[in-house]
């Protein structure tokens, strides 16, 4: 019983190690007649994901699944 249980555990931090790695991230400047546009919100349509520019444009979208998204700037 001892080593299915040791078993069991190790499966299981196994799979949650494997489905961490495949989660990464979206990033990138949005600009407004080529300068940084600060403060915009920036969302993947379909998801809860989403972030606000900073000062100079920039963004970064973390835990992110592997795909195809779109993206809108409000």
């Amino acid at each position: 019983m001892k080593k299915l249980f040791t078993l069991l555990i190790i499966t299981i931090l196994a799979t949650a190690s494997v489905v961490a790695q495949k989660l990464g991230s979206i990033s990138g400047t949005v600009t407004s007649e080529g300068k940084p546009a600060a403060m915009v919100s920036v969302a993947l349509v379909g998801t809860k994901h989403g972030a606000v520019t900073d000062d100079e444009g920039r963004y970064r979208i973390n835990r992110v699944k592997p795909g195809t998204y779109l993206r809108e700037t409000l």
